[in-house]
């Protein structure tokens, strides 16, 4: 595994207008032995409003990224096969220590930030139907969390916007629980159909692209 240091520094200006440029996350990036990664793609997006994403190669382990102005910013690299090439909210949430929020302020803090260099996320798709009818289903929620940390968690209530209730996430390679519910069906919990012995875990490989078919069953009113 490899980490990333990144310094958080502004650089002020003579004028009393900043232009964006003068804000800037720098840092290095290291391997698990401490040593200088050369050529990782470092990436930084604004985490509490819209703006572009910022990118930097690393020259002699080194990064700089310009950003626009003081804020919060996901730091997050590649390299390689290793690292997150592109995150969303599910990689957010449930590996926190791999993508930490740099704050960058007015003040030119001296924080340090620390994270790994993951492995590359896998790809989950999940479809979510009735089980009597096949019919797409409305108004679920998708719960995900970290097995050994409970308190790492996500989730994704379905939405109009996922077309035939179906719901893309990227996760971390590591065991995971899943857990689907909604008004009027049985809850539904994941287990893994190739594991020897009952088991509730989902575990990707790095790269992994998986899709499950979840089928919920209504609800029998009592006779």
């Amino acid at each position: 595994m490899a980490t990333i240091v990144a310094f958080v520094a502004v650089v002020f200006g003579r004028e009393p207008q900043r232009r964006p440029d003068t804000f800037s996350i720098t840092g290095y990036v290291l391997d698990a032995d401490g040593h200088l990664v050369l050529g990782a793609e470092v990436h930084a997006r604004p985490s509490d409003r819209g703006g572009l994403e910022s990118q930097s190669l690393t020259n002699l382990g080194r990064f700089n990224l310009s950003v626009n102005g003081p804020g919060r910013y996901l730091v997050y690299c590649f390299k390689d096969n290793r690292g997150y090439r592109e995150i969303d909210e599910a990689l957010v949430r449930l590996d926190p220590e791999g993508i930490p929020t740099v704050v960058v302020t007015d003040q030119s803090p001296k924080a340090v930030t620390v994270i790994r260099l993951r492995p590359r996320a896998a790809k989950l798709t999940v479809r979510l139907i009735d089980s009597e009818t096949g019919r797409p289903l409305e108004k679920v929620q998708l719960k995900l969390r970290r097995e050994h940390s409970p308190n790492d968690q996500f989730i994704k209530p379905l939405t109009a916007f996922h077309k035939n209730a179906t719901i893309k996430l990227l996760l971390p390679s590591f065991p995971l629980r899943l857990s689907v519910s909604a008004a009027g069906y049985e809850n539904w919990s994941y287990s893994d159909p190739s594991s020897e012995a009952p088991s509730a875990r989902l575990l990707l490989a790095p790269d992994e692209a998986r899709e499950i078919t979840v089928a919920l069953r209504p609800l029998r009113k009592p006779q």
